[in-house]
C-alpha cells in the first residue's frame, strides 16, 4: 500500500534533500525529523554496506536492482526496507539526483527469517538440527582437506534417557535434554558446533 512506502531524493553528495511526508506512516518520523536523523539511522547490518554501495554507483549514474536495508524507526525498533534508486539525469544527459523509493517488507523479512530458523534449529533445545549439522559438517571437511587442518566429531547421549522418560515423564525428560544442550554450548568455543540429532543424542 502507499502507507507503507515513501519516496526521497539525494543530492549528488548524497545527502538526502527531500523526503516524501508517507514517511512518517512506515518509519514515525515527521519528514523534515527523517531528513536530520537519516545518517543515525543506519543499523550495522552487513546489507547495509550494500545500501552504501548501491547509493554510490546511483551517484555515478549506474542504476541496480532494489536492494534490502535495515533502519532504525522513531520508536527504537528496526525497519526492513526495500530500496530503490534511480539516477535521475537532465535534458543533457547529465546527473543531477538520484530518486529513490522505499516499500517497509518487515513483517515479510521477519517471516522469512523465522521460517528459516524453523528449518535449521531443533524446536525442543533451539541447537541446531541434524539437517544443519550435516550441511555444516561438510563445509568443515572440506574447508580441512583444503587448508589440511583437523576436524573433529563428538557424539553425546544421556544414559538411562529411557528410564527417566518412563519414571518422570516426557516433560522432565525434555527438560533434561534441553539443559543438556544448553550445557553443551555453554561449555564450547563459539565457533564450535553443537546439535540435538535426535533423541537423546547430540553432535558436536
Amino acid at each position: 500500500s502507499q502507507s507503507a512506502q515513501f519516496s526521497f531524493t539525494l543530492d549528488l553528495s548524497g545527502e538526502l534533500c527531500y523526503v516524501s511526508p508517507s514517511v512518517t506512516g512506515v518509519m514515525g518520523y515527521a519528514a523534515q525529523e527523517f531528513q536530520d536523523e537519516f545518517v543515525h539511522l543506519f543499523t550495522d547490518h552487513p546489507a547495509n554496506s550494500k545500501l552504501r554501495q548501491a547509493i554510490r554507483l546511483s551517484l555515478s549514474g549506474h542504476q541496480r536492482s532494489p536492494i534490502e536495508a535495515e533502519f532504525f524507526a522513531k520508536d527504537g525498533s528496526m525497519r526492513t526496507l526495500m530500496v530503490a534508486l534511480i539516477p535521475v539525469f537532465d535534458g543533457t544527459k547529465k546527473l543531477v539526483a538520484v530518486q529513490g523509493v522505499a516499500r517497509d517488507v518487515t513483517r515479510r523479512a521477519a517471516t522469512e527469517q523465522s521460517l528459516y530458523y524453523a528449518a535449521t534449529h531443533d524446536t525442543l533445545t533451539g541447537l541446531l538440527n541434524r539437517r544443519s549439522f550435516v550441511t555444516r559438517l561438510e563445509e568443515a571437511i572440506q574447508h580441512a582437506r583444503r587448508y589440511g587442518t583437523p576436524v573433529s566429531i563428538a557424539v553425546v547421549d544421556v544414559d538411562d534417557f529411557t528410564r527417566i522418560n518412563e519414571s518422570f515423564g516426557h516433560q522432565e525428560g525434555d527438560a533434561i535434554l534441553r539443559h543438556v544442550g544448553q550445557t553443551l554450548k555453554k561449555s564450547l568455543r563459539s565457533e564450535d558446533i553443537v546439535a540435538h540429532s535426535g533423541g537423546d543424542e547430540f553432535c558436536i
